[in-house]
């Protein structure tokens, strides 16, 4: 078990979403004493004026969903993140912090591995161990998450910091519930979080062992959007990771056909020359205008040498003239050839259709390395 520090969700999986003194109430707590005045004692031979509840002030009823004086914490509610592609909150969950999301599918990788995976990761990193877990049934209980007033500081304050007379360090530990619902089509996935375990200690003596609704709430949503940020970084991932293993496998050539007409040959069928040209095109110095997959053409341009890109950016240099053209992916099974045309619709000369592999091969080599 390790201490955690709690800090924006930008950097890590966090405890609590309460910091400063401004979420706390400020009193001296005499409105816990209160009571209502003394009934209205009306002679027998005089009638009862009519009676108001407005100002009745009714018992308070300790419960695990109340909390009243130095305890009371008065925080907005915690919203889940939808970060990953297709996500979306679930409406009517009970005391679960659950999201819904598309499921991404990598050939590298099973999807919901990558999903468990994810949040693996957001335990072994903060070392906290798992006391169980059921694939199959996708249940996953947590060790315990650790945050103390030394360690972190910012969510401590308006504690024991406001109120004097509670000086001290205090130690929050709370414990979680995973749950993995997979859909019959294998294409979404809901993935919810509820606190199954707190405790709460003062100078490492237990104050209490039961959170208030909103603790509950807003540390339960807070760690769920832990897992949510590491899952959508590591889908990012493996999008890139995927992304250049795809371009190292389109090995470049060069052919002449018995007519003259010179052409790339990319060593990938059509859909992954299609997919990965553009990055390819941009690296190499074109400006891709348009693509019509029906027409399987590419729109590009070659900027001169005057221009805004060449201002803003380091443009390479594609080593024909400045132009329009048009690229015409043909599909040829395992290979795919890409014949490059100019605005008259001309084919381009050997040298240039030559000129234009070189600088799709330096680009090529420089996005896979």
């Amino acid at each position: 078990m390790r201490t955690l520090v709690f800090g924006a969700l930008a950097g890590s999986l966090l405890l609590a979403g309460c910091a400063g003194n401004e979420n706390r109430a400020r009193s001296d707590y005499e409105y816990v004493d209160a009571k209502s005045d003394p009934v209205f004692v009306v002679p027998e031979d005089l009638e009862a004026p009519p009676k108001r509840p407005d100002y009745h002030i009714p018992e308070i009823e300790t419960t695990d969903e109340t909390a009243i004086g130095e305890n009371l914490v008065i925080s907005a509610p915690i919203q889940v993140l939808t970060l990953v592609d297709g996500s979306l909150r679930p409406q009517g969950e009970d005391r679960r912090a659950s999201i819904e999301f598309d499921i991404t599918r990598y050939e590298s990788e099973n999807p919901i591995d990558g999903i468990w995976k994810s949040l693996w990761n957001v335990l072994e990193r903060n070392d906290i161990a798992a006391r169980f877990w059921d694939k199959e049934e996708g249940v996953l209980v947590t060790d315990w998450f650790v945050a103390d007033s030394e360690e972190a500081p910012s969510y401590f304050f308006g504690i024991e910091d406001y109120f004097i007379e509670r000086t001290g360090k205090l130690e929050v530990r709370a414990r979680y519930a995973f749950n993995l619902d997979v859909s019959r089509t294998g294409r979404t996935a809901k993935l919810s979080a509820v606190m199954v375990g707190f405790e709460r200690y003062l100078d490492k003596t237990m104050e209490r062992n039961r959170p208030t609704q909103v603790e509950r709430d807003n540390f339960t949503v807070n760690v769920l959007n832990g897992v949510v940020k590491q899952y959508q970084n590591d889908m990012i991932a493996l999008k890139q990771e995927k992304t250049i293993e795809q371009q190292r496998a389109m090995a470049l050539s060069m052919q002449v056909d018995q007519k003259g007409l010179a052409s790339i040959v990319a060593a990938v069928p059509f859909d992954q020359a299609w997919e990965n040209a553009e990055s390819l095109l941009e690296a190499a110095g074109f400006v891709v205008e348009d693509r019509e997959r029906m027409q399987a053409t590419y729109y590009v341009t070659v900027p001169g040498n005057w221009n805004l890109n060449h201002l803003f950016s380091e443009t390479k240099e594609v080593g024909i003239k400045s132009g329009d053209y048009k690229l015409f992916f043909g599909d040829r099974g395992d290979t795919t050839t890409i014949s490059i045309f100019n605005d008259d619709n001309k084919p381009l000369k050997e040298e240039d259709v030559a000129k234009a592999y070189e600088s799709l091969q330096q680009a090529l080599k420089s996005l896979t390395e």
